[in-house]
């Protein structure tokens, strides 16, 4: 299971091992919604060091409920490379399915990461939101940015403002390359 050191091991706080929740605990998740174990997850450096993902992996536990598709997007085609111009979507928690434009895809931007301070994120993916729309909002951190056209899998959002005006998203492909996996 994918998604960011922030959702699976709270900005670098959460050993291997410990349990993964779906819904998670901020949403009323109990260790009956326990789904997966954290196993790795790369390291949010803070104090201006420079991060290139915001990226954790889970297991799933034997009886987990799976699925290889993504809630209104259906199944992927594989991976891809973003590029500026590129339409996509993703399904989030908060804001269900929605659609943006890949207006850059080297933005280098400080996310607040709550009480563990201030990160730098370089070369990373923002997303603008349809007009009138929220691209993505707080709880939808962990989904997958997905070319509209082909199902390509491009990104992994993390981060954006209160807002929705636009979304950052780390590129799949570092994602993929620092935690050592490969997308089935």
């Amino acid at each position: 299971m994918l998604s960011n050191n922030h959702v699976f091991a709270h900005v670098n706080q959460a050993q291997p091992g410990d349990d993964l929740y779906q819904p998670g605990p901020a949403d009323g998740g109990t260790a009956a919604n326990h789904f997966a174990e954290l196993t790795r997850y790369v390291t949010i450096q803070l104090n201006g060091n420079a991060n290139r993902v915001d990226a954790a992996i889970g297991e799933l536990i034997v009886n987990a409920n799976r699925t290889r598709e993504i809630c209104t997007i259906g199944r992927l085609a594989g991976t891809g490379q973003a590029t500026e111009g590129m339409l996509v979507c993703k399904h989030g928690r908060t804001t269900g399915y929605t659609e943006g434009t890949i207006s850059d895809e080297s933005y280098d931007a400080e996310v607040d990461m709550g009480t563990a301070g201030y990160a730098l994120f370089k070369d990373q993916m923002r997303i603008e939101a349809n007009p009138g729309t929220a691209f993505a909002l707080g709880g939808d951190s962990g989904s997958l940015i997905v070319e509209t056209a082909t199902k390509r899998a491009v990104g992994l959002f993390f981060a954006g403002p209160d807002s929705g005006e636009y979304g950052l998203a780390n590129p799949l492909a570092q994602v993929l390359t620092e935690l050592e996996i490969e997308l089935i």
